[in-house]
């Protein structure tokens, strides 16, 4: 809780919490609507972390950077037209407030966490929890192309909610093609063809149901904002930080 604003953080982790997350990260040519970037799937092996139950919303923005909501209703929207920086300004004050070290999450964190827990069959759906975009998204054709507030629609099965829709969320990782064969830890996955954008996922309240799979990559330059773009947070657990 930081002045007032609450916020909870979930535990993502293999369903035996002894053993590492390793699962086939990316599309494969035979499912529906993928884009090029998508591919190779391959493995990745990474550590247990916490992943943010809902994107920042702009209440808990400014209870750590000072400012006020426009409205009411607007506190429990996610905050946007941030950038890359700004998000880290965020994260470098509300780590001073509580003394945990957040960050933004990883690619290959995010779309675990939004895959849920079902992904020895390369998840049961396209989107972050359910196959009908609907139940789990704000997107282009329910939306009213306007931002709504966290937690309207279905949580996936790791109680996260929004990974799919609303906003786009930035992650740590500059833009890259993705790699053939194994990635073991989500600090290595930058490659010599990585560029200066940054990674973005999930979609947001205007985009297409196709830019809503939990798959869909995307990028943006750090220091651009918009609308569309917004932050959530991860943690390591404390003894790996």
């Amino acid at each position: 809780e930081i002045n007032g604003v609450s916020f909870d953080m979930k535990r993502i982790a293999h369903k035996d919490l002894s053993t590492d997350i390793c699962f086939n990260m990316g599309s494969t040519e035979e499912e529906p609507n993928y884009y090029g970037n998508e591919l190779p799937q391959h493995t990745e092996q990474f550590k247990e972390f916490f992943m943010a139950e809902t994107p920042v919303t702009q209440a808990l923005w400014h209870a750590v950077l000072g400012g006020e909501c426009p409205t009411k209703e607007d506190c429990n929207k996610p905050k946007v037209n941030i950038t890359y920086d700004d998000c880290k300004e965020f994260i470098e004050k509300l780590n001073k407030l509580t003394d945990v070290t957040f960050r933004i999450p990883y690619e290959n964190e995010w779309e675990f966490a939004a895959c849920g827990e079902n992904t020895e069959t390369q998840l049961a759906s396209a989107y972050a929890g359910h196959k009908h975009i609907n139940i789990v998204a704000w997107y282009a054709r329910n939306s009213k192309k306007e931002l709504h507030p966290v937690k309207q629609k279905k949580a996936n099965a790791f109680g996260l909610y929004d990974m799919s829709g609303n906003v786009w969320e930035w992650c740590k990782n500059r833009y890259y093609d993705y790699p053939i064969g194994e990635a073991k830890h989500p600090i290595k996955v930058e490659h010599i063809n990585s560029t200066t954008d940054r990674i973005i996922r999930g979609g947001s309240y205007a985009s297409s149901q196709r830019d809503c799979r939990v798959h869909r990559r995307n990028r943006m330059n750090p220091s651009d904002k918009s609308p569309y773009v917004g932050l959530r947070l991860a943690m390591w657990l404390p003894t790996q930080v």
